[in-house]
């Protein structure tokens, strides 16, 4: 298989993880949110929303004893959303790098050392060169189709912004 086709082949498996990723994130936050109305409730004496408890398949105890239960699981699946986080914006590093020209990362140019003989004395001389695996655009040879899904997945699934959960901060 070619450079090219090894790079598509890698960019379309990577969108296909990271579209994975962006929903276990979906469902993890979803869970936490349920975790926060669950625990306001209990702050608050209120009654529990059902749904929030369905969505946690956990059963309905005592407040002292839900409250430890839910406590737990919100630890578990903080480190889980931490987990996937971490993992979907390795992924969204990837799809940025596969972008790039393998050969001159990206820059469309590449830096050559030539040693010139002048006078007995051999001088170091760094020519500047246009890549020649990319023609000087800095990309790799990917389908253009492939390029826009890329583009739009870095877009779509970059969670560039900060969660605030209860006492928790996560990037």
């Amino acid at each position: 298989m070619s450079e090219a086709g090894q790079v598509e082949e890698d960019a379309l498996k990577t969108l296909e993880e990271l579209k994975a990723s962006a929903s276990a994130i979906s469902l993890l936050r979803n869970d936490l949110a349920s975790i926060e109305r669950i625990l306001q409730s209990l702050d608050q004496k209120t009654a529990l929303d059902q749904k929030d408890i369905d969505n946690l398949s956990i059963e309905t105890l005592s407040p002292t004893t839900l409250r430890f239960r839910v406590k737990g699981i919100e630890r578990v699946k903080i480190t889980a959303y931490s987990s996937q986080l971490t993992k979907h914006n390795e992924l969204l590093q990837l799809l940025t790098k596969l972008k790039k020209c393998s050969t001159c990362l990206g820059q469309g140019t590449i830096a050559k050392n030539v040693y010139e003989r002048s006078d007995g004395r051999v001088t170091p001389v760094t020519t500047i060169e246009q890549c020649s695996q990319c023609g000087g655009t800095g990309r790799a040879k990917l389908d253009e189709k492939i390029v826009a899904r890329i583009d739009s997945a870095l877009q779509d699934y970059n969670p560039a912004r900060v969660v605030v959960l209860r006492e928790h901060v996560l990037l």
